[in-house]
């Protein structure tokens, strides 16, 4: 883990595509995305609804509904890297994802 830190430290942009697997799987939602951002990091990953959750377009990363719109984002992204960490701060600290896995369990 710290390897890879230190790796995304380094790194502007980081992309998160997501593909189905021939069982038709498909991961939406990765940690790697909130690593990332949290990293300060640019994201740019699909736009598929486990991402929708996470990056608001535009504003804290980006997220591309076709490989065409991809290319498009990669050449004139903007640095979103220090709002990306702001979004982390205030929407994901331990103690809410503590309470939403709470309301989780407990069907709320």
């Amino acid at each position: 883990i710290g390897e890879f830190r230190i790796k995304l430290a380094q790194t502007k942009i980081f992309i998160a595509w997501s593909i189905r697997d021939c069982q038709g799987n498909l991961d939406d939602a990765s940690l790697t995305v909130l690593e990332a951002m949290a990293a300060g990091c640019t994201v740019i990953a699909s736009d598929l609804p486990g991402y929708r959750n996470i990056i608001t377009h535009g504003v804290d990363g980006y997220l591309a509904k076709s490989e065409e719109a991809l290319v498009k984002i990669v050449r004139n992204t903007k640095d979103l890297g220090s709002v990306a960490q702001g979004t982390i701060k205030r929407r994901f600290t331990p103690e809410k994802i503590a309470a939403e896995y709470d309301k989780l369990w407990r069907g709320a």
